[in-house]
């Protein structure tokens, strides 16, 4: 009895491990999805971005659907699941959800925040030259960020980073527990300035407020992009930390009659003038000491005048000039830098477009003499225009239907039979030299014209 209790014993136990590796590892399932989810992306590189974002959403559910399970995976899970959703959120960051949120499971990262603490920054590469070979550069600042998180990294604290794009990272630091981190941030900054010395670039740094709920990483994100808009006030090449101002307070400078005389300025072409007016602005509203979002609002302002006044110029001739705001980060002053350099590029755009449209009115003049003199010459045709004026056919088509309201063709015809009009009245000179007088070397095909436009035979034209 003891022997078959113990057999059954044992083979109770194997069968329990079996069904616990099988049903209670939530990590290889995870694993196992995720791999899947891999091996489905190369196989079917085809698949539209609705196919892909249902696939990551099925992992997800799937991962959600695990938290259940009761083992020693649990705590983990818990952990795992809304990290898992911060790499759609990551996805949403850089404009692409299918291959980041499926990087950020692949490479096991979601393990990476299992510390209570976290702190999220934002790193900025200001290039006084972009890169010649940006996917090149692109890859060193990976392995840049790579050394980074394994060197700073100890058993207290955990180092992960994101590729936003060539000119940002994100770099998020996980903590045991909520002690001040600013002199960690101030050496990375130093590490990273050191490192690409050679690139010729400000690395400036946004970093949040320290947080202790990971669901709240999409904020987190947030507050280092608002801590890195500070160098739109103090400049780059600094580390700034989360701001706690609340204040809504919109009180900058901006002349109620800006608009009106920067149209003058523009008009009149005096650069002088447009850079005193936006040095004005500038250096009134930099003595305010306010919050970026005050100069945000007066930068929307600024752009808002700007656009109209080039809008109201250009709209007198026809010239269009564009104007795109600003998306990336940058300086106060190298907004008001930059709208100044569009101000004075629409004032020559609009300079070299009135020589251009004096230098064709003076040839288009030319070629209406030009056919009014020789309409009735046999060697005048369409490619004699094309070859004296060196214009296109399309521009003549233009061109005729502007000034004749009709083809070409159809002008030199009329032309022609106004002229053998004229001569049948005077009933001095026989069809065939009136049709030679008239540019015609085929009689036929004078009789034919001449019909066509007056409704009679040119022998019938007085009778």
């Amino acid at each position: 009895m003891l022997g078959t209790i113990s057999i059954f014993s044992v083979m109770f136990i194997i069968l329990a491990y079996r069904i616990s590796k099988k049903y209670y590892q939530p990590i290889d399932k995870i694993e196992h999805m995720v791999m899947q989810q891999k091996e489905g992306q190369n196989s079917e590189k085809q698949k539209n971005t609705a196919a892909d974002i249902s696939e990551m959403d099925s992992i997800i559910q799937g991962i959600s659907n695990l938290i259940g399970e009761k083992n020693k995976y649990q705590e983990k899970m818990l952990i795992i699941s809304p990290y898992a959703q911060t790499g759609m959120l990551h996805g949403v960051l850089t404009g692409n959800m299918e291959s980041d949120s499926i990087r950020v499971l692949t490479e096991e990262n979601y393990l990476d925040l299992i510390k209570p603490y976290f702190i999220v920054s934002i790193v900025n590469f200001a290039y006084t030259n972009l890169p010649e070979k940006p996917q090149e550069h692109q890859q060193m600042v990976s392995d840049l960020f790579k050394m980074i998180c394994s060197i700073f990294s100890t058993d207290e604290l955990g180092l992960v980073y994101y590729n936003m794009d060539i000119n940002n990272v994100y770099l998020i630091v996980n903590s045991e527990n909520d002690t001040s981190m600013d002199e960690l941030f101030y050496q990375i900054h130093r590490y990273i300035s050191e490192s690409v010395a050679e690139y010729d670039c400000i690395i400036t740094m946004g970093v949040d407020e320290m947080k202790n709920d990971i669901s709240t990483l999409q904020d987190a994100c947030e507050g280092a992009l608002h801590a890195l808009d500070e160098m739109l006030i103090n400049g780059r090449g600094e580390v700034y930390f989360h701001d706690a101002r609340q204040t809504d307070a919109l009180d900058y400078y901006f002349p109620k009659n800006f608009t009106e005389k920067l149209v003058r300025a523009l008009k009149k072409e005096q650069k002088e003038e447009i850079r005193l007016m936006m040095a004005d602005v500038y250096e009134k509203n930099w003595t305010l000491d306010g919050t970026p979002k005050m100069y945000h609002a007066l930068v929307d302002e600024l752009h808002l005048a700007v656009v109209k006044s080039i809008k109201e110029i250009t709209d007198l001739n026809t010239t269009h000039i564009s104007v795109e705001k600003i998306r990336s980060f940058a300086t106060l002053e190298e907004i008001f830098q930059y709208y100044e350099a569009a101000l004075n590029s629409a004032i020559q755009s609009i300079r070299q477009a009135d020589e251009e449209q004096t230098q064709s009115g003076q040839m288009e003049e030319e070629i209406l003499k030009f056919i009014e003199e020789k309409c009735c010459d046999p060697e005048m045709s369409l490619q004699l225009l094309i070859d004296t004026f060196n214009v296109s056919s399309k521009y003549l088509s233009i061109f005729c239907k502007n000034h004749y309201n009709t083809t070409y063709l159809q002008y030199i015809q009329n032309k022609r039979i106004e002229k053998a009009s004229e001569l049948l009245k005077t009933k001095q000179y026989s069809l065939s030299q009136i049709s030679t007088m008239c540019g015609y070397t085929n009689q036929l095909t004078f009789r034919r014209n001449f019909k066509t436009v007056t409704g009679v035979n040119p022998s019938d034209f007085n009778e």
